[in-house]
């Protein structure tokens, strides 16, 4: 019997483990995807971390493609997640100057700005993902 618990214990931790990590990456990619363009330097400085925020930021521009399958940020931030454990904390972070300002309507592009919407959106994107991860 106390094997038969071992394995429920275990598979549970593996199924909220992959939540995590599905809604993160999910949750990170509506975020970059629905941030401003001009040149792409925004979008492009999306960075990932693990269990502490990366301050980093890059020059790189890209006008599209950096937070949608495959692109740059896609791939990093899809990377970190599998190495999450339960008790780890994922983050996503812009540290350029002016990033506050766009979160908070200084472009037409996201008046609503991007982070808070994705948070606001977070409740149900773990459900869906949940239910999905049997």
């Amino acid at each position: 019997m106390a094997n038969q618990w071992q394995k429920i214990n275990k598979r549970n931790k593996e199924r909220l483990r992959l939540v995590a990590q599905e809604s993160y990456t999910e949750t990170a990619s509506k975020v970059i995807v629905s941030s401003p363009v001009d040149e792409g330097l925004f979008r492009n400085n999306w960075m990932s971390g693990l269990n502490e925020p990366n301050t980093s930021t890059t020059t790189a521009t890209a006008k599209k493609g950096f937070g949608a399958k495959g692109g740059a940020r896609f791939t990093e931030f899809l990377h970190l997640s599998t190495q999450f454990k339960l008790g780890d904390q994922m983050f996503l972070t812009n540290s350029l100057p002016y990033a506050r300002r766009l979160e908070y309507g200084h472009s037409s592009m996201a008046p609503q700005g991007m982070v808070r919407i994705a948070a606001a959106q977070w409740p149900l994107v773990v459900e869906r993902i949940a239910k999905k991860i049997r």
